[in-house]
């Protein structure tokens, strides 16, 4: 009785990682729906167009696709658009994470924010 406990403890951690980490990975080229709010982040002659959904994942316009969306500043917004992504490395060369990026954005909805 005791080592069956420790044989389904053990398959059970083995199991974990695919059971509860498993999900849609984002891969380059891959066609997905983003919503959130607009943001144009920057100064003039370099602002960027950002979409911030609700997991805080910030999401890179483009430049050829951000004039589209700058009549959509803090408003909430759905597209698609084709995935891009980058790995931000430092001097050192050491990871930062990952810059996602869209290209290609089709507007799908938007919701004008209510001013509080």
């Amino acid at each position: 009785m005791f080592s069956s406990r420790f044989r389904i403890a053990g398959i059970l951690t083995l199991l974990f990682p695919v059971l509860c980490c498993t999900n849609n990975t984002l891969k380059n080229g891959k066609r997905v729906e983003v919503a959130g709010i607009v943001r144009i982040t920057g100064s003039t002659p370099f602002t960027e167009v950002i979409i911030t959904d609700s997991e805080n994942n910030d999401w890179y316009i483009e430049a050829r696709d951000a004039k589209k969306l700058h009549p959509f500043q803090h408003t909430e917004i759905r597209v698609r658009g084709t995935v891009r992504l980058t790995e931000i490395l430092l001097a050192n060369n050491k990871s930062l994470g990952i810059r996602r990026s869209l290209s290609k954005v089709e507007v799908l909805d938007a919701i004008k924010a209510e001013k509080k």
